[in-house]
């Protein structure tokens, strides 16, 4: 019949992402984005292909040979109750303009659950995207991860807030927040004695025994040895990322990870990643949190900003004055965690203090 518009047919293959499709992945990228990593065939490389614990999977959309869609599972591996489990951060979530449609998306998102040789997946979707994975998926469940942080210059988190109108005050309140920092640290947040913090990496050998010893056998844990932590903090041709090592009396007991991004038109110090045994208590993490701060404060952030599985026992240490915790009603949406166990042979616990989890082990920043 004259007019009649042929429906496509879509092939879907479940593949381990390999050299040959970064070029369609990155060309499929430019169809909706510039500028960002996904449109880095360097960058993807490293994101899809460099990490140790290996590569990533995904299922990926075709009409003919030309791949018109994709959903990828990054590979993190997890430790919990003395068991390694593997997992599929879902992400690259991406269809091309010309084949949008609840057709493309379903027949995406039909097999995701069958992934094999996964024993969960996870993801902390956008606001666009949320609807979409909870109608499609119905993922069994959900944890909402806690945004902390610290303001460091009010002037433009006002006028976020207010349209311009709280700039008169930005001025006397970025007085006070300096002076409240600058009291505080040389109170409470004075660095112990036995406290250093150095940003030469340390070797291999001292980053592997201090997972080993901090590690918590109660907790779903992102495994974080030397080689994930390279790839993760050094190794990217598109993010940087500062880490501060800390050591107690001589010896490596924790650190911890930022990267200066600007987010939602703020300019953002993240702070990406924290690790510490029992060593780092209190008075440590007080002044390790006012040595980041002061690091915003030199490089003109807006703001520090964190996101945590915040009732975790070891994170909640470090999700305390003077960070506070962000009320979802300032936040551009809840940051939720949907899982969804693949495994029955594995059981994962349902508290979400059980889940160590921090921007490390997500792809953000």
């Amino acid at each position: 019949m004259a007019g009649r518009q042929e429906v496509p047919t879509y092939r879907l293959r479940y593949e381990t992402v390999s050299e040959d499709q970064i070029g369609p992945y990155t060309e499929l990228s430019r169809t909706e984005y510039e500028n960002i990593g996904a449109c880095d065939p360097a960058h993807m490389t490293w994101k899809h292909l460099e990490n140790p614990q290996g590569r990533s999977l995904a299922y990926n959309l075709y009409e003919g040979e030309l791949l018109v869609g994709r959903i990828c599972f990054q590979i993190r591996e997890f430790l919990f109750a003395g068991q390694k489990l593997r997992a599929g951060y879902l992400s690259d979530l991406l269809i091309h303009p010309r084949h949008r449609g609840a057709g493309a998306f379903r027949q995406l998102m039909s097999r995701i659950r069958e992934a094999p040789g996964l024993d969960l997946i996870y993801i902390t979707p956008n606001a666009v995207s949320t609807p979409m994975f909870r109608s499609a998926l119905g993922f069994s469940r959900t944890c909402e991860l806690s945004v902390v942080g610290f303001p460091i210059r009010s002037g433009a988190i006002l006028r976020g807030l207010f349209r311009g109108r709280g700039q008169s005050l930005s001025f006397l309140l970025d007085g006070l927040l300096r002076s409240f920092v600058w009291l505080a640290r040389i109170s409470i947040g004075r660095k112990p004695p036995s406290l250093r913090l150095s940003e030469q990496r340390p070797p291999d050998s001292e980053i592997d025994a201090l997972i080993r010893s901090a590690a918590s056998p109660a907790s779903v844990e992102g495994r974080r040895e030397a080689r994930f932590h390279h790839w993760r903090f050094r190794a990217s041709p598109f993010n940087r990322y500062r880490v501060y090592y800390v050591y107690q009396d001589g010896d490596l007991a924790g650190y911890v990870a930022t990267r200066s991004e600007m987010y939602l038109g703020y300019r953002t110090l993240f702070i990406a990643d924290v690790y510490f045994d029992e060593r780092i208590r209190a008075p440590e993490l007080r002044h390790i949190k006012f040595t980041l701060l002061e690091q915003a404060t030199r490089e003109g952030s807006d703001l520090a900003l964190g996101i945590f599985m915040r009732e975790n026992p070891s994170l909640a240490r470090f999700c305390s004055f003077p960070l506070i915790k962000i009320p979802t009603r300032f936040l551009p949406q809840r940051v939720d965690m949907f899982v969804e166990p693949l495994a029955t042979s594995r059981e994962l616990p349902v508290d979400p203090a059980r889940y160590y989890i921090t921007l490390a082990d997500l792809d953000l920043f």
